[in-house]
Protein backbone atom coordinates (compact mmCIF):
# COMPACT_ATOMS: atom_id res chain seq x y z
CA UNK A 1 0.00 0.00 0.00
CA UNK A 2 1.24 3.70 -0.55
CA UNK A 3 3.02 2.95 -4.00
CA UNK A 4 1.96 3.72 -7.08
CA UNK A 5 0.98 0.73 -9.43
CA UNK A 6 3.82 1.44 -11.73
CA UNK A 7 6.14 1.12 -8.28
CA UNK A 8 4.59 -1.91 -7.18
CA UNK A 9 4.42 -3.61 -10.63
CA UNK A 10 8.24 -3.24 -10.73
CA UNK A 11 8.90 -3.96 -7.08
CA UNK A 12 7.22 -7.67 -7.98
CA UNK A 13 9.09 -8.09 -11.29
CA UNK A 14 12.23 -7.07 -9.22
CA UNK A 15 11.17 -10.03 -6.62
CA UNK A 16 10.04 -12.68 -9.44
CA UNK A 17 10.79 -11.57 -12.71
CA UNK A 18 8.47 -12.83 -15.32
CA UNK A 19 8.55 -12.81 -19.48
CA UNK A 20 4.93 -13.19 -20.63
CA UNK A 21 4.16 -9.68 -20.04
CA UNK A 22 5.64 -6.21 -19.99
CA UNK A 23 5.58 -3.81 -16.59
CA UNK A 24 3.31 -1.06 -18.45
CA UNK A 25 1.29 -4.36 -19.83
CA UNK A 26 1.12 -5.75 -15.92
CA UNK A 27 0.37 -2.06 -14.48
CA UNK A 28 -2.38 -1.28 -17.32
CA UNK A 29 -4.09 -4.53 -16.77
CA UNK A 30 -3.92 -3.92 -12.68
CA UNK A 31 -5.56 -0.57 -13.54
CA UNK A 32 -7.87 -2.10 -15.47
CA UNK A 33 -9.17 -4.64 -13.08
CA UNK A 34 -8.95 -2.27 -10.43
CA UNK A 35 -11.88 0.24 -12.36
CA UNK A 36 -14.37 -2.67 -12.71
CA UNK A 37 -13.81 -3.23 -9.19
CA UNK A 38 -14.76 -0.02 -8.09
CA UNK A 39 -17.31 0.22 -10.66
CA UNK A 40 -18.89 -3.02 -9.55
CA UNK A 41 -18.54 -2.89 -5.98
CA UNK A 42 -17.30 0.63 -5.06
CA UNK A 43 -18.88 1.78 -1.71
CA UNK A 44 -17.81 4.49 1.06
CA UNK A 45 -16.31 2.60 4.09
CA UNK A 46 -18.10 3.57 7.63
CA UNK A 47 -17.60 6.83 8.46
CA UNK A 48 -15.88 8.73 5.24
CA UNK A 49 -19.48 10.37 4.64
CA UNK A 50 -19.87 11.94 8.23
CA UNK A 51 -15.98 12.82 7.83
CA UNK A 52 -16.36 14.65 4.92
CA UNK A 53 -19.75 16.22 5.72
CA UNK A 54 -17.26 17.94 9.30
CA UNK A 55 -15.06 19.15 7.34
CA UNK A 56 -17.57 20.64 4.94
CA UNK A 57 -19.32 22.24 7.77
CA UNK A 58 -16.33 23.71 9.26
CA UNK A 59 -15.64 25.17 5.97
CA UNK A 60 -12.10 23.59 5.52
CA UNK A 61 -11.24 22.71 2.00
CA UNK A 62 -10.34 19.16 1.55
CA UNK A 63 -7.97 17.36 -2.02
CA UNK A 64 -7.24 14.05 -2.89
CA UNK A 65 -3.73 13.39 -2.67
CA UNK A 66 -3.00 9.69 -3.52
CA UNK A 67 -0.77 7.24 -5.22
CA UNK A 68 -3.32 5.69 -7.37
CA UNK A 69 -3.37 6.63 -10.91
CA UNK A 70 -6.16 8.96 -11.86
CA UNK A 71 -8.39 7.57 -13.62
CA UNK A 72 -8.91 5.19 -10.55
CA UNK A 73 -8.99 8.46 -8.21
CA UNK A 74 -11.55 9.76 -10.67
CA UNK A 75 -13.78 6.76 -11.16
CA UNK A 76 -14.26 6.12 -7.17
CA UNK A 77 -14.83 9.51 -6.05
CA UNK A 78 -17.50 8.68 -9.08
CA UNK A 79 -18.42 5.75 -8.13
CA UNK A 80 -18.94 6.59 -4.40
CA UNK A 81 -20.75 9.91 -5.22
CA UNK A 82 -18.06 12.11 -3.03
CA UNK A 83 -16.49 14.27 -5.94
CA UNK A 84 -18.10 17.47 -4.33
CA UNK A 85 -16.03 17.59 -1.31
CA UNK A 86 -12.75 18.08 -2.99
CA UNK A 87 -11.68 21.20 -4.59
CA UNK A 88 -8.32 19.31 -5.91
CA UNK A 89 -7.29 16.28 -7.10
CA UNK A 90 -3.71 15.08 -7.06
CA UNK A 91 -2.32 11.70 -7.91
CA UNK A 92 1.92 10.64 -8.05
CA UNK A 93 1.17 9.39 -11.31
CA UNK A 94 2.34 12.82 -12.25
CA UNK A 95 5.56 13.01 -9.61
CA UNK A 96 8.75 11.83 -9.98
CA UNK A 97 8.30 10.03 -7.17
CA UNK A 98 5.51 8.05 -5.34
CA UNK A 99 5.50 8.02 -1.53
CA UNK A 100 6.91 7.75 0.79
CA UNK A 101 8.92 10.50 -1.49
CA UNK A 102 6.13 14.03 0.66
CA UNK A 103 6.18 15.65 -3.41
CA UNK A 104 2.51 14.33 -3.44
CA UNK A 105 1.35 16.22 -0.30
CA UNK A 106 3.83 19.27 -0.68
CA UNK A 107 2.11 19.76 -4.25
CA UNK A 108 -1.10 19.10 -3.37
CA UNK A 109 -0.79 21.78 -0.36
CA UNK A 110 0.88 24.43 -2.90
CA UNK A 111 -2.40 23.85 -5.66
CA UNK A 112 -4.39 24.62 -2.79
CA UNK A 113 -2.68 27.42 -1.45
CA UNK A 114 -2.29 26.16 1.84
CA UNK A 115 0.92 25.81 4.30
CA UNK A 116 1.91 22.38 4.86
CA UNK A 117 2.14 22.97 8.43
CA UNK A 118 -1.35 23.69 8.30
CA UNK A 119 -2.61 20.55 6.75
CA UNK A 120 -4.15 17.70 8.37
CA UNK A 121 -3.82 14.52 6.39
CA UNK A 122 -5.85 10.81 6.17
CA UNK A 123 -3.96 7.91 5.64
CA UNK A 124 -4.15 4.31 5.41
CA UNK A 125 -0.72 3.05 4.44
CA UNK A 126 2.69 3.11 6.07
CA UNK A 127 4.07 4.70 2.83
CA UNK A 128 1.57 7.41 3.05
CA UNK A 129 2.21 8.56 6.74
CA UNK A 130 6.25 8.88 6.12
CA UNK A 131 5.29 11.15 3.31
CA UNK A 132 2.89 12.85 5.43
CA UNK A 133 5.40 13.40 8.42
CA UNK A 134 8.14 14.15 5.63
CA UNK A 135 5.51 16.87 4.22
CA UNK A 136 5.70 18.54 7.96
CA UNK A 137 1.61 18.03 7.95
CA UNK A 138 -0.47 16.39 10.41
CA UNK A 139 -1.44 12.46 10.14
CA UNK A 140 -4.18 10.65 11.10
CA UNK A 141 -4.09 7.04 10.51
CA UNK A 142 -6.60 4.48 9.78
CA UNK A 143 -5.00 1.51 8.85
CA UNK A 144 -6.20 -1.61 7.60
CA UNK A 145 -7.60 -4.06 11.07
CA UNK A 146 -4.57 -6.05 10.60
CA UNK A 147 -2.14 -3.16 10.49
CA UNK A 148 -3.52 -1.42 13.18
CA UNK A 149 -1.20 -3.18 15.97
CA UNK A 150 1.76 -2.38 13.95
CA UNK A 151 4.13 -0.23 16.30
CA UNK A 152 5.35 1.32 12.60
CA UNK A 153 2.04 3.26 12.52
CA UNK A 154 3.08 5.19 16.00
CA UNK A 155 4.53 8.30 13.63
CA UNK A 156 0.69 9.65 13.27
CA UNK A 157 -0.39 12.21 15.21
CA UNK A 158 -3.98 10.19 15.73
CA UNK A 159 -4.78 6.65 15.10
CA UNK A 160 -8.05 5.55 14.35
CA UNK A 161 -9.81 2.28 13.82
CA UNK A 162 -12.26 3.50 11.37
CA UNK A 163 -13.33 7.08 10.20
CA UNK A 164 -16.37 6.55 12.49
CA UNK A 165 -14.35 7.14 15.85
CA UNK A 166 -13.82 10.96 14.35
CA UNK A 167 -15.15 13.32 16.24
CA UNK A 168 -14.82 17.36 17.35
CA UNK A 169 -12.66 15.74 20.09
CA UNK A 170 -10.06 14.45 18.15
CA UNK A 171 -10.32 17.41 15.72
CA UNK A 172 -9.49 19.74 18.99
CA UNK A 173 -6.69 17.51 19.87
CA UNK A 174 -5.20 18.26 16.74
CA UNK A 175 -5.17 22.18 17.37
Amino acid sequence: MGFRIDEAVAYWYNKHPWKSSSQQAIAQAVVQRLLALVKAEGKPLPGVITTLEFFKQKNIPMAVASSSNLEIIETALEALNIRRYFTHICSAQFEEYGKPHPAIFINTAKKMGANPLACLVFEDSFNGLVAVKAAKMKAIAVPEHTNFSNSKYAIADVMLRSLEEWNEEVFQSLQ
